[in-house]
Parts: C-alpha cells; sequence; structure tokens
C-alpha cells in the first residue's frame, strides 16, 4: 500500500514526523508556546542530578536524570491536561490524586469519604482518653481566665453523600469519629461548637450551595455563615462583646472563586470543570463600638480555618497578637511572627497563658486524634510528671527492652527518625503510659 503514495506524499510525511519529535525538544528549549502551570503537585522543581561514579552505581542519578527531563518535555502541561480532559470525560475519572467524581460531576478527596463510611474510627478508649484530656486542658485554662473552645468543621464527604461516586454509595456508613468525638465532647461538658450540624440544619434552607461541586472545602458562602455563628457562639461564652460585621451581597457566577474549586484546579483540565452558581458576598468590618473588644486569639486548625480568616478572625480579634498555628506545627498568621515558624520550638506554656481565647478548629476527618495533638501537649506542661509517673515510665521502659529481638525489630524506625533504640523505648514507653494517664 506504501508503494501507491507519490514520492512527494513520502517526502511530506517524513517531514511531518520529524517536526512532532522535533517539536517537543524545541518547545522545552526554546518555551516558543507559553504553557499554564499544571495544578496541584508537578515535578517541574527536579534538580538536574551531579553524574558521578556512585550515583551510577546505585541507579540514582539515571532516574534522577529521569525525571528532570520528563518533567521537561516540551508540551508536557498539554499532554497532561489532553490526557485527564479524556478519563474525565469519557470515563468519569480524575487523574488527579485521590480525587473521586461523583454524581452530577461532584468532586469529592477519598480520605474524607473513607472517614465518613467510618474506616478509619479510633477505639473509644482513645477517643475517651483525648476528650478527658481536652476537658481538663479546659479547666485549667478556665481557672486562669482563659477560654478554650472546640469547633467542628463539615466534611463534604457526610454534607453531600448522595452525589458520592457509586461504589461508596451503596457502603453502608459505619460509626465515624465526627460522631464519636461530638457525643463524647458533649457529654464531657468541653465548650463545643459543631458547624457539622449546624450545616445539615441549613442544608435545605440556605439560598445558595455551602459546599461547591469542584472544592473541598466549605463554599465562600458557607464560610461567611460559619464565621459569623462561630462569633456569636464565642461571645457568648467569652462575656464579652466582639467587633460587628455586616453582611453584603455580593455576585452570584459560575466562574468559581477563593477554594471553591481547588479540587478541580487539580485535575489539570483542558476545559474547567462545570461549576455551580456560586454566591460571593463580603463581611464587612464596623468599627468598634464601645465596649467591644479585640481578644488575642490562639487559633489551632487545618485549612478550613482559612476561608473565614479574613475578615472574621483578621478583625475580630487582635490580628499583632493573635496567632493561627496550621495543624499544631506551623505559625502560619499573621505574616509577621517574631518567635518564628515551627510551634515545637515555641515556649508553649507562655503561648498558651498569653491569651484570652484558644480556638481549636479542625474538619471532620482531621478528628481522629482530635486536636493535633493540643490537648495533650498542653495537658503534659500544666501536668508535669510526678516522681511515681517517672517510676511507672521507668517500668514500662523495662518491659518493652525485653521483647524478644527487640533491636532487629525496630532498626527501621530507628533509622527513619535518626533516633538510638533507648530513645524509641522511651518514646514508647511515654505514649503508653500517657494513654492511660488521667
Amino acid at each position: 500500500m506504501s508503494a501507491n503514495i507519490p514520492y512527494k506524499g513520502k517526502h511530506a510525511l517524513l517531514v511531518a514526523l520529524l517536526l512532532m519529535l522535533l517539536l517537543p525538544a524545541v518547545q522545552a528549549k526554546f518555551k516558543v508556546v507559553k504553557m499554564d502551570a499544571l495544578g496541584g503537585y508537578t515535578a517541574s522543581t527536579a534538580p538536574h542530578p551531579e553524574l558521578d561514579w556512585a550515583g551510577l552505581q546505585n541507579n540514582s542519578y539515571q532516574t534522577d536524570l529521569e525525571h528532570y527531563l520528563e518533567a521537561r518535555v516540551g508540551f508536557r502541561e498539554w499532554f497532561i491536561r489532553l490526557r485527564n480532559q479524556f478519563s474525565y470525560t469519557f470515563l468519569n475519572v480524575a487523574r488527579a490524586n485521590r480525587v473521586l467524581v461523583g454524581r452530577d460531576n461532584v468532586l469529592y478527596e477519598e480520605r474524607p469519604v473513607l472517614t465518613y463510611l467510618g474506616q478509619d474510627l479510633m477505639a473509644d478508649s482513645v477517643v475517651q482518653h483525648h476528650v478527658r484530656r481536652f476537658r481538663a486542658v479546659q479547666d485549667t485554662l478556665a481557672r486562669r481566665g482563659k477560654l478554650l473552645v472546640f469547633v467542628v468543621a463539615p466534611s463534604k464527604a457526610s454534607f453531600m453523600p448522595e452525589y458520592l461516586p457509586s461504589y461508596y454509595r451503596q457502603q453502608k456508613p459505619g460509626k465515624s469519629n465526627y460522631q464519636a468525638y461530638s457525643a463524647a465532647l458533649r457529654a464531657a461538658g468541653v465548650n463545643f461548637l459543631d458547624l457539622s450540624q449546624a450545616f445539615r440544619a441549613w442544608k435545605d434552607t440556605t439560598s445558595h450551595p455551602l459546599f461547591p461541586r469542584g472544592g473541598i472545602h466549605w463554599s465562600s458562602y458557607g464560610a461567611k455563615l460559619a464565621g459569623d455563628t462561630l462569633l456569636c457562639y464565642v461571645e457568648k461564652l467569652y462575656g464579652h462583646e466582639l467587633r460587628d460585621f455586616r453582611l453584603v451581597p455580593g455576585d452570584i457566577t459560575r466562574e468559581p472563586r477563593e477554594s471553591d474549586n481547588d479540587i478541580a484546579k487539580a485535575m489539570n483540565l483542558m476545559w474547567p470543570a462545570a461549576a455551580y452558581p456560586m454566591a460571593y458576598p463580603t463581611a464587612v468590618a464596623q468599627p468598634l463600638k464601645p465596649g467591644q473588644r479585640q481578644p488575642n486569639l490562639l487559633l489551632i486548625g487545618d485549612s478550613f480555618c482559612w476561608p473565614i480568616m479574613y475578615p472574621f478572625i483578621n478583625e475580630a480579634f487582635d490580628n499583632k497578637q493573635s496567632r493561627f498555628w496550621y495543624y499544631n506545627t506551623e505559625v502560619s498568621w499573621p505574616d509577621e511572627h517574631p518567635e518564628g515558624r515551627a510551634v515545637g520550638a515555641l515556649d508553649r506554656k507562655q503561648q498558651y497563658l498569653s491569651r484570652d481565647i484558644i480556638m481549636i478548629l479542625f474538619t471532620e476527618y482531621n478528628m481522629i486524634h482530635l486536636d493535633g495533638g493540643f490537648s495533650d501537649d498542653a495537658y503534659n506542661i500544666f501536668t508535669p510528671y510526678t516522681r511515681a509517673d517517672s517510676a511507672r515510665i521507668k517500668a514500662f521502659e523495662t518491659r518493652i527492652a525485653a521483647i524478644p529481638d527487640l533491636a532487629d525489630k525496630w532498626w527501621s524506625k530507628s533509622a527513619e527518625t535518626g533516633l538510638s533504640l533507648q530513645q524509641l523505648i522511651h518514646r514508647q514507653a511515654v505514649a503508653q503510659y500517657d494513654s492511660i494517664r488521667h
């Protein structure tokens, strides 16, 4: 059949094939066409590996060079978007990491879905331990004139399970950590604001979506309702009036803003996924009235804190002295914090006692250990070990050290953490004792 192709036609076909091979290389070298960056994680920061004999011997040089070249192939972004668009349009599959496409093209992350189904449920003894610690810290701070509040944000999976992919809709949800902890927190008398319950109560009455089609966090509109409710709750417990806010109606648009399409962006499609009509009202801080205060706040929580940060947290509280500890590990707000970014390096007792209010805010699927380790840390700070406690920890160490072939079993942990076997034994002993310490 090829013999019937005219010579000029063969020549043109050869030139076309050569161009197809050369164009990606030309694009990689000269960036002829401007390509939009991919959302989410990309390997574009992979450095050029250094060529040395050791790298060649252990094959690390070859692997690193492959990653370096792969991240810089010409038109890479376009090819990835084309592949992802095909999967999304024709297979109803997202090529982003652990993203699920549900009914009506509603997007979910997999981990919140598994948590909603109860697949990571903590033992009741663990739940009770964390709640007892939290209540003890709440009482300790209250005696010092400090208010401690726990706030739970809703999960998209539990808020709108009717849109989950069919495989997950067919599974009967088990008891979740949110259900276990919320019941225990109420029973223990913890200052507890359940915004997950509130969102479900508002679901059929609000004028606009509380969760977006293409995002994991509460919508911009939902965040305004959450922020206003949160401040009213805190104001009641704090016993002093906080700054007022006025909600001004804004645009209603299908062009998602802020975090309303954070999952959709990570899908890296050729054409944006269709969004719900979303409302974008503005919360306007009102001038302080006589008697109103801006307390010093320590906010500890996950990414659900960011949509309520401005203006609610920033304007209702002292934005020079207040702090946001992201996941209880990093000082992330405000921009100026001379004490440094690492929470673990701070004098946390001084940090706790210098606050008027400490607010813990985590979404349902981050409640595995309730509060990101805050209550365990604060409890140990305000209730230091006695001699009897130290003796019991020593007994746990002796028991652990007697485990047959312990060094062989824990050598990988030692290599991973850089801790000696004795340090690992001590850490395990402390963890075991803390699990039964009241």
